[in-house]
């Protein structure tokens, strides 16, 4: 009885040691498996947050740059010693002409009188004539004025072709040209649209070609204005737009980011991040959305 008794007690022994290792060895698995599902959210959010850190280092830049062109209009404008000399004056065409130098991206610098006729210019390009019913006239000749970006009208076929074989497009900045009381004209700048691209490609990494890391710019109403690498137009043909199911991030909600999967134009999944840009004045706030984009499968490879 006493053998029996051994043995009995041996069994339970082994059964309850096999109960416990089972547990142990199920409890090491779903540890296991809840840190490996918290490593890989971990790197999902980590992808998010240098995808929406991009995107907002590229907001932050044009916002900039807007600010510093609008600006310069402004100082020009603001010259009364070069335009009490009269808006045809040597001086005056100094000036354009130093101020263009200074910034090659302004492709034409000019100054149209009261009336809206181009009095004097960078390379005497328009002088002569009339630019009373542009939009940068009329709002530059009340006040400062940056223009959102548009195709070029006068201008076209003065310049020579872009290596892209796109068209040109500007982003206009104005300021009123006061002489005490008196409003005798308004200064007005062409900026090429391409100092925006150069922007934009200063911030992909080096490997972005890789990673496929790509930036764009929405204006407020979802409309595509800028792609990389010259895919604008054809984007734009195909009617790419603003995806839904993005989290635009106002940069008032204290660090939140604000990324997404949602699936573009071409039917493929991106993790996606958008910012809207932050005006540095009244003037420059044209309502841009900046946003980045990595496909999925790269944005997530690590993880």
């Amino acid at each position: 009885m006493m053998l029996i008794a051994r043995f009995a007690d041996r069994g339970l022994r082994m059964q309850i040691a096999l109960v416990f290792g089972t547990l142990v060895v199920m409890l090491s698995v779903l540890l296991s498996l809840a840190f490996g599902e918290l490593f890989k959210r971990r790197l999902q959010r980590d992808a998010g947050e240098s995808l929406q850190m991009v995107a907002e280092n590229a907001g932050k830049l044009l916002a900039n740059g807007l600010l510093e062109r609008s600006r310069e209009a402004e100082v020009l404008a603001s010259a009364e010693v070069i335009w009490t000399q009269g808006l045809e004056a040597p001086e005056a065409q100094h000036l354009l002409a130093r101020s263009q130098a200074t910034r090659p991206s302004n492709l034409w610098i000019g100054v149209a009188d009261a009336q809206g006729v181009v009095r004097s210019a960078t390379n005497g390009m328009l002088v002569g004539q009339s630019v009373s019913e542009r939009p940068w006239f009329k709002a530059g000749i009340k006040e400062v004025h940056v223009g959102d970006v548009h195709p070029a009208k006068l201008l076209e076929k003065l310049l020579p072709p872009l290596a892209s074989g796109e068209p040109y497009r500007f982003v206009d900045f104005a300021a009123p040209i006061r002489l005490g009381p008196t409003t005798v004209g308004v200064l007005g700048i062409h900026g090429s649209w391409e100092w925006t691209r150069e922007v934009l490609e200063s911030l992909t990494p080096p490997r972005s070609d890789e990673s496929s890391l790509e930036l764009f710019i929405f204006d407020r109403e979802g409309e595509m204005i800028l792609a990389p690498s010259g895919q604008t137009a054809a984007l734009q043909a195909a009617g790419q737009r603003l995806p839904e199911g993005l989290h635009i991030n106002n940069n008032r909600d204290g660090g939140r980011i604000d990324t997404a999967v949602v699936r573009w134009q071409d039917q493929q999944r991106y993790l996606t991040a958008a910012t809207q840009l932050q005006p540095r004045n009244a003037p420059s706030d044209l309502g841009w959305l900046i946003v980045a984009r990595q496909p999925v499968e790269l944005a997530f490879a690590e993880a």
